[in-house]
């Protein structure tokens, strides 16, 4: 199916998470990305869970494209520790494969 994958980050806002989508996108690190939410976040941090209104941004590209999406979102986000996951896509449609294909770097 080829080596795509499904990477998500989150903000703090609406505007940043808008922002990164198509920055990501107009670079081409990515075929498609897509902004969710607000979603509700708990997590640790310095030594106290934090409880936040968060967008979920997910983007589908290619793992080779990784490194460079990992250097161009972390350079562009307004976190110390922005969430950086990837997740492979085990299977997808042939013409959206193709798509994908075609769209990222």
């Amino acid at each position: 199916m080829g080596d795509f994958i499904i990477i998500t980050t989150t903000t703090d806002s609406k505007e940043e998470a808008e922002k990164l989508a198509a920055l990501m996108t107009e670079k081409r690190l990515c075929a498609c990305a897509q902004v969710e939410g607000p979603i509700r976040s708990f997590y640790w941090w310095q030594d106290e869970i934090q409880n936040d209104e968060e967008w979920r941004c997910l983007f589908k590209t290619r793992a080779a494209c990784f490194s460079e999406f990992e250097e161009t979102l972390t350079a562009n986000h307004s976190y110390d520790v922005p969430q950086l996951v990837a997740v492979p896509i085990t299977w997808v449609g042939k013409a959206y494969a193709s798509w994908l294909d075609k769209e990222i770097k």
